[in-house]
């Protein structure tokens, strides 16, 4: 009953928190003297997402987070959120930091990679497909490639 209780003000406040920080920015803009032209509401949208935190979650809660994750249904953010984490910026960071993390990264680019130039992508094409900026997959697919030697 607790936690449904907690889930419904969630939306009321979660509005109520988005106004305070409009009006803020509006305050802000107006201080400033800024011309309507270049407001700053126009380039900013305040995006307010508590999340309900009853207590420890169930072992099986995290599972079906992880299982969510993996099917692309939840983004790593937010089940790192429903699973307790505080700090879900820094948490990601230092996860992205990590060098296994780097490692596992780059080995996964490096089987997207192979597998879109396998299907007849060329190796520039495939950079930009797995995420690469223009810059980043120009660089790669300029980058020579040694065949392994053939015997014969």
């Amino acid at each position: 009953g607790f936690e449904a209780d907690l889930t419904n003000t969630k939306s009321p406040l979660e509005g109520m928190l988005r106004d305070i920080i409009e009006v803020l920015i509006a305050w802000a803009e107006l201080m400033s003297g800024v011309s309507p032209q270049s407001s700053f509401l126009t380039r900013f949208r305040c995006v307010v997402n508590l999340h309900v935190n009853a207590g420890p979650i169930t072992a099986e809660e995290k599972d079906s987070n992880a299982r969510m994750v993996d099917k692309r249904l939840l983004s790593r953010e937010s089940a790192m959120a429903a699973n307790g984490v505080e700090d879900v910026a820094s948490e990601a960071e230092r996860i992205s930091s990590d060098p296994g993390a780097k490692l596992v990264e780059a080995t996964a680019q490096g089987d997207a990679i192979k597998s879109l130039i396998d299907a007849g992508a060329g190796v520039e094409q495939a950079a930009k497909l797995i995420g690469m900026t223009d810059e980043e997959a120009r660089l790669f697919g300029s980058s020579s490639f040694s065949e392994p030697p053939v015997d014969q």
